[in-house]
């Protein structure tokens, strides 16, 4: 299968766009990595290529300096500064003439499925997943996610 990808690092996040072999459009996922960092899911590109979509996914942890050490006082502090650089990657993905915006969607795996359900709240993606859910964050009481912020994202 040929694969024409674009790797990319100027005013947006740093990302990686791949395309199915073919003309599209294309329906396309945005895959957001885990709070692992992005390479925590690039082996899952292929995956959704070779079942047709195209796959968009920004590595927002190199834009605002995060790393495993300090990602959760990241998520709280600097939550909003990432919702607004993935919509505006969200926003540039769907200008491109080989995606099918009646059919971009978006995959959070694990944290990152709060900013898969902030995209489909916003409705800047037409649905919105958690691959899995966080099983623990700090300072979780009650159920509830305290240190994420105020905002809640239903998953």
């Amino acid at each position: 299968m040929a694969v024409q990808s674009v790797i990319a690092k100027d005013d947006l996040l740093e990302h990686t766009i791949k395309f199915p072999e073919g003309d599209g459009p294309f329906p396309t996922v945005v895959l957001l990595h885990t709070a692992g960092g992005f390479y925590d899911v690039t082996d899952n590109i292929d995956r959704y290529l070779k079942m047709g979509y195209a796959v968009a996914a920004p590595d927002y942890f190199s834009a605002f300096g995060i790393d495993k050490s300090n990602r959760f006082k990241a998520f709280k502090e600097r939550r909003k500064d990432i919702e607004k650089a993935i919509a505006k990657f969200v926003k540039y993905v769907s200008k491109n003439p080989k995606v099918d915006t009646s059919r971009l969607y978006s995959i959070g795996f694990s944290a990152e499925g709060f900013y898969s359900a902030y995209l489909a709240c916003e409705r800047l993606v037409k649905a919105g997943v958690a691959h899995y859910g966080v099983w623990t964050f700090p300072g979780q009481r009650n159920d509830k996610f305290s240190n994420f912020g105020a905002k809640k994202y239903p998953t």
